[in-house]
Parts: C-alpha cells; sequence; structure tokens
C-alpha cells in the first residue's frame, strides 16, 4: 500500500472521530450545562495528561516489530511482540489505578469546576481510569496491525466503532444530564472493539496474547528506545496540556468551557495530521532497517507536500471565516467567546501538525531523546507563557501565549530535515499563503460589506472556500504552473 493511500485510511475515522465531536458539542453543552460540563473539561484534561499509561512499551514494540519485518525477521517480530505485550500489560493496570487515586485526591483539589458536584466527578474519574486501561492496550493491537500496514481494515474498524461511540455517549448525555454514564458506554464498547483487534492479529498474523515466544533479550534492547519514548509521551501528554491545568485553576467554569471548546476543535484537526504519522513512522522504520536514508527523505518530502497545503490554507480560512459558522454552530453567546480565542489556537494546532512528520521520523531514527527536548521546550514555553498571557489580557492572552510556545517546533522540522538531507519545500507554500491571505481579506469585506449576518457570510465563505482550494491545487507539486522541490 502507498503511503497516500494509508494516509488516506488512516484518516478516514480520525476525521469521523472530528466531525462527531464537533457536532455533538451543542449537544454535550445544552445537556450539561456550563458547570458540569466544565467539570467533564477537568476529567478529560486529567485522561489527556495520562498520555503515557503504557510508558512507552506501545510506540517501542511497534518501531522494533516493523523494523524485524523490514529485515524479514518474522520469528523476532514475533518475540519483540510478546515480550512487549506482557510488560504493557502489567504497566498499564498499574497506571490505570494510579490515575483513580491521582484524580480522586489531586484533580479535586485542582480544578475550579470540581466543586460542583463532587460524586459526579469521582465516578467519572474511575470510570475514565478503566477507559485508559482499555484504550491504551487496544492502541498496543492497533500498532501492531499498524506494523503489518493493516491501514485499510484498521480504518474500517475504527470508523465504525468511533461512530457507535460517539452516537452513543452524545445521546446518554442528553438523557442523563449527567458525564458518568457516557464514560462508561465508551469503556463498554472499547472493551468490544479490543477483542476485534485481538481477534485480526490472531487470525490474519498469528499473533496473540500468548507469552510462550516473550524473551528477556528482547525487552532489553527495547529498553533503551522504551525509556526515550517514555520521556517523549510524558512531554506530549502532561506538557502538551499544562494550557488546560493553568486555566483550570486560574479560570471559572464559562471561561474555562470557552476555551477547551476552541482547544478541543483545534486539537482535532491537528489530530487529523496523526493520519499521516503511523504510515510515516512504519515506512520510515523499514527504512532504517534497510539502511535507506533515500527513502526517509522521499517519505518527508510526500508527506510535507500532503499535509502543509491542507492545514495552512484550511487555518486561513477558519481565522477569516469562524464567526458566522461558530454563531450557526453554538448559538450567538458562546462562539463569541470561542471566536477570541479560536484564531490562536488553530495557528498552533497547524505548526503542531505539519510537525508530527519530523516527530515520526526522528521516532524511526531513534533520535527520540532529541525530539522529546525540542517538544519539552515548546510546551513548557506554551505553558508559562499561557498563565503569563491571563494576567495580562484574560483568555485571549492565554491562547496567544499558548501560539507563541509552539514556534519552538520549526527547530525539530529544520533538523529533520538537515539529517535526512531535504531541501527546503516553503517557496511554493508563501506563494501560496500569500495568494489564500488576500482572497481571505477581499472576500471577507466583501461579505461584511453586502451583510455581516443572515446566509450572506455563509455563501460568500463557502465561495472563498472554493477558492482556497484551486489556489491549493493549482500550486501542487508536480503542477504545470509552478516547478516541482527537489
Amino acid at each position: 500500500m502507498k503511503l497516500e493511500q494509508a494516509t488516506a485510511w488512516s484518516l478516514l475515522p480520525i476525521l469521523l472521530l472530528a466531525i462527531l465531536s464537533v457536532v455533538t458539542v451543542p449537544i454535550y453543552y445544552h445537556s450539561f450545562g456550563p458547570e458540569m460540563y466544565a467539570l467533564w473539561f477537568a476529567v478529560q484534561t486529567m485522561t489527556g495528561s495520562f498520555g503515557f499509561m503504557d510508558l512507552g512499551m506501545g510506540v517501542a514494540t511497534g518501531r522494533f516489530v516493523g523494523v524485524a519485518i523490514g529485515r524479514g525477521d518474522f520469528s523476532a517480530a514475533r518475540e519483540y511482540w510478546a515480550s512487549g505485550n506482557v510488560v504493557n500489560l502489567v504497566f498499564l493496570g498499574a497506571m490505570a489505578v494510579a490515575f483513580g487515586l491521582v484524580g480522586s485526591f489531586g484533580g479535586a483539589q485542582w480544578f475550579q469546576a470540581v466543586h460542583f458536584d463532587h460524586p459526579v466527578f469521582l465516578a467519572s474519574v474511575w470510570a475514565s481510569a478503566a477507559g485508559l486501561f482499555v484504550n491504551y492496550y487496544s492502541q498496543g493491537w492497533q500498532i501492531l496491525l499498524q506494523a503489518h500496514l493493516e491501514f485499510r481494515w484498521l480504518s474500517i474498524n475504527r470508523s465504525l466503532f468511533s461512530l457507535l461511540t460517539g452516537i452513543g455517549m452524545a445521546g446518554l448525555a442528553w438523557l442523563f444530564h449527567n458525564p458518568f454514564p457516557s464514560i462508561l458506554f465508551g469503556v463498554g464498547i472499547g472493551i468490544l472493539q479490543l477483542a476485534s483487534l485481538m481477534w485480526r492479529a490472531h487470525h490474519r498474523h498469528l499473533m496473540g496474547p500468548s507469552v510462550k515466544y516473550a524473551r528477556w533479550v528482547r525487552l532489553r534492547e527495547m529498553f533503551t528506545y522504551t525509556g526515550k519514548t517514555f520521556l517523549a509521551l510524558i512531554s506530549g501528554s502532561v506538557l502538551s496540556s499544562l494550557d488546560r491545568w493553568v486555566l483550570g485553576r486560574v479560570a471559572g467554569a464559562t471561561p474555562f468551557v470557552s476555551y477547551n471548546v476552541a482547544s478541543n476543535l483545534a486539537l482535532r484537526a491537528q489530530g487529523l495530521s496523526v493520519a499521516v504519522m503511523g504510515p510515516v513512522f512504519h515506512e520510515s522504520s523499514r527504512g532504517v532497517g534497510g539502511e535507506d536514508i533515500p527513502r526517509l527523505a522521499d517519505i518527508y518530502r510526500r508527506s510535507f507536500n500532503l499535509l502543509a497545503p491542507i492545514y495552512i490554507l484550511s487555518t486561513l480560512w477558519i481565522t477569516f471565516w469562524q464567526v458566522p459558522w461558530l454563531d450557526l454552530w453554538l448559538g450567538p453567546k458562546l462562539a463569541t467567546e470561542v471566536s477570541h480565542v479560536l484564531p490562536f489556537l488553530i495557528w498552533a494546532a497547524t505548526i503542531s501538525a505539519i510537525s508530527n512528520i519530523s516527530g515520526a521520523q526522528l521516532g524511526a531514527l531513534n533520535l527520540v531523546g532529541t525530539g522529546t527536548m525540542i517538544q519539552s521546550i515548546s510546551f513548557a514555553c506554551s505553558g508559562l507563557l499561557v498563565w503569563a498571557g491571563w494576567q495580562l489580557h484574560g483568555l485571549e492572552g492565554s491562547a496567544a501565549g499558548l501560539l507563541a510556545g509552539r514556534f519552538v517546533l520549526f527547530f525539530q522540522d529544520a533538523l529533520i530535515r538537515r539529517k535526512i538531507h531535504v531541501h527546503s519545500l516553503e517557496t511554493r507554500l508563501w506563494k501560496m499563503a500569500g495568494a489564500g491571505t488576500l482572497l481571505c481579506w477581499l472576500t471577507h469585506w466583501a461579505g461584511l460589506f453586502w451583510a455581516s449576518t443572515g446566509i450572506w457570510p455563509i455563501a460568500v465563505s463557502l465561495f472563498c472556500a472554493g477558492g482556497l482550494g484551486l489556489i491549493g491545487w493549482v500550486t501542487r507539486p508536480n503542477s504545470r504552473l509552478h516547478d516541482s522541490s527537489p
């Protein structure tokens, strides 16, 4: 399967989940109310901070399995998987209990929203602990299937279960006005999905949870990489959510909800780039196994040419045309509050999304420690600037601080390009971004001139979106109207 095809299949469930998340926000907001919704966001902030649940063993196992397959050593691949899977199971059980304890005591003291309904908060925390165990153990099986390039089957599987989970959780929120039943439902569906992943791995690749292939020597080989991956996960989970931890402490329910609605929208957009990380990581791991550095350069170039134009043009459109769509989506009151911070957060998400390409290749090249250091600096700067921005200019200042901290990620992109000998790819992007900005500015002011409310701004925004799509098509790589980057 080609890289672009694998990316498209990986994108499908993420895109579906993003759409479901956007559609269901008004349902959750009106079902819970600002206070209960803020409470749920507090629980989500904590679960997001436990992205290191498996201590890096899942990603490390996937990397070594992919390299072994690239060498044609399927016996070693089976041993890597069995060894990592046993340890992963133990880690996840211990971390799920740790999450429940930390959330019950630490989270209850930190977040202002918890005081609205403490019993519901505690129940939601322990249900989320079970959900974290199921989801991260399932992630290990997904990584195993990705290492075998099963992107099409995984896409269909994840899409179906995402659809079922999203609809079911929103329906229970509307019925009970309480996040606990929704979380519990998500755990149940997660168990069913885990069973389907295990069946596929055993039926198609003869890999199951058996411990008979586990070897201490394989664990020792993975130990150094696992340690680096663990630090990367700490950076990508705890530090990346510092903005929400800070605001959960200093902001009231209403601004906390407004920021999280905008943040979730930006993070869903950023999450679409994860679709390329799996194919890039596993294809690059095979390239490393075959000592094929030109293949790595080609993977980076194709991934960059795929992601960067989509993100930049989409972010330009959101920056100029967010208001009428937010009004239609959230209603005037919440839309106004969200619109003040969304442009900053969506540009921060764009920078992070494009840097995911270099992040995936750093992992394949066993340079996880370098990537972790750069990302940690970026997230730490963002957290500090979010706090400073709140002190200086409230919620908008916090959002601007988050964006400023993300500029550090440009150093990661420059590093991987130098490492794999990729030349600059930005000349085409500057022309594309300039043309897109001009189109957005002209159509925006034309829309305001004729009417600032009603259907007219929506119609003009759709025209602008079509124009941006045309700009992206004309300036695409291998277009006759420009020279492709080397």
